[in-house]
């Protein structure tokens, strides 16, 4: 069934056997997919999964959780199930400050925070791009379901064939001159997210899953994360009305204003206001 998995080549004046390929391997089912499927087709595979938190020992042991514990594990098997060499590199202190730190601060501006996003657009393209030409590999891969377009001589980023498993949205940030080295073989192809695992996976003998959307912090109380960017000023409660992160400010606040056109709202220390019984959007 691999061979019915058409791609396009990673690059278009280079035989596969010439070409080499930096696999980003998360330990998910996807870039394990990716990395089966270039070796397959005869590319020099290099897979390499960076190690994002739990050198301490104590990684997650779940299996979803991406880039830490049983992951790593998965991934480093997977390369040696198929034939290629694996590495893993020890990210933690730059993931710390570059996505959860970020997490906390853009949380605390009144902004949402998009993990994924930032991990993208940092760690994982930024700085394994950067690996990448150390190595002297002519590409980076990834599993993304997204479909990377050239046309005289212009790249740009597209929805994946497979619609149901487009990840373009979490990609936005990536920049054309990331898109130069970027191959995302999986968004390309003619067969469904299901089929290319179900293949590859039969190939691999491995009962794997997909990445948790949570995976950057799995073990990490979220309110905690906040404590002690804010040094305690955020606590957790229970009295909300919709089950989320339990993150507030440890007080009742009343809503003040709220402004419809640009939806801003003021708020201020007290109980229960009255400005909450309006209608304002």
């Amino acid at each position: 069934m691999l061979k019915e998995f058409k791609i396009e080549p990673l690059l278009k004046d280079r035989a596969p056997h010439q070409t080499k390929a930096i696999v980003a391997m998360s330990g998910g089912v996807d870039s394990s997919v990716a990395a089966a499927l270039l070796y397959n087709f005869g590319y020099q595979v290099i897979g390499v999964t960076l190690q994002l938190y739990g050198t301490d020992g104590n990684a997650n042991a779940r299996k979803g959780a991406c880039c830490a514990g049983q992951d790593i594990y998965d991934a480093k098997r997977v390369a040696e199930s198929v034939g290629f060499p694996h590495y893993i590199l020890n990210y933690e202190e730059i993931f710390k400050k570059e996505v959860i730190e970020d997490f906390a601060s853009t949380y605390m501006r009144g902004e949402t925070p998009i993990p994924c996003v930032r991990c993208n657009q940092t760690v994982k393209f930024r700085d394994l791009l950067q690996v990448t030409k150390n190595l002297g590999a002519d590409v980076l891969v990834t599993g993304h379901y997204v479909r990377r377009l050239e046309k005289n001589g212009e790249v740009k980023l597209c929805r994946s064939i497979d619609k149901s498993k487009d990840q373009s949205y979490f990609l936005f940030a990536t920049t054309k001159e990331q898109l130069k080295l970027l191959r995302f073989p999986l968004g390309c192809g003619h067969l469904d997210g299901a089929e290319v695992r179900e293949a590859v996976l039969s190939l691999l003998v491995l009962d794997q899953q997909e990445v948790d959307v949570k995976c950057f912090a799995p073990d990490i109380n979220i309110t905690q994360v906040m404590n002690h960017k804010t040094k305690g000023a955020v606590k957790e409660k229970r009295n909300v009305l919709v089950e989320a992160a339990r993150i507030a400010r440890g007080e009742i606040y009343d809503l003040k204003e709220a402004k419809a056109e640009n939806f801003d709202m003021l708020v201020v220390p007290g109980g229960y206001g009255v400005a909450l019984l309006h209608r304002y959007l």
